[in-house]
């Protein structure tokens, strides 16, 4: 009985965490989950950027923090897709952003993204599909 009982345990403290991770491929899969959190210039109130977040509400739990899903996409190997995920949302929307030349969009980017590419080569792809460029 104590056994079924533990069993039970580790399925439920499994279960969010797996529920969790359906959520994050879904979200790349579905391109869903991604917002923009305005960046306010303090001496002027004006929108100096844009922050490209990534969130999710469930219905028990409400909204899951970055603290929680981005360990579980790092162990899952989903944080580079999320990334990239990300990257493509922002260039596919940049009409939407003010055309200032001031105006920024910031993405955080994991280690791990380092560990396999340089960060001159992640800005540079990140920076020809802004522009559009034939390479």
């Amino acid at each position: 009985m104590i056994s079924l009982l533990a069993a039970y345990v580790v399925y439920l403290l499994t279960a969010n965490r797996m529920s969790l991770s359906y959520h994050i491929g879904h979200a790349i899969t579905h391109r869903s989950s991604a917002y923009c959190q305005p960046i306010i210039h303090s001496d002027t109130g004006r929108c100096a950027g844009v922050e490209m977040l990534l969130r999710w509400k469930k219905k028990r739990q409400g909204w899951i923090s970055p603290d929680v899903f981005i360990p579980l996409a790092e162990q899952h190997e989903l944080i580079i897709p999320l990334t990239r995920y990300l990257m493509n949302t922002v260039t596919e929307n940049l009409q939407l952003f003010p055309p200032r030349p001031s105006f920024y969009i910031s993405i955080n980017v994991a280690a791990e993204h380092f560990k396999r590419s340089t960060s001159s080569t992640i800005s540079a792809r990140f920076g020809c599909r802004r522009t559009r460029c034939p390479h």
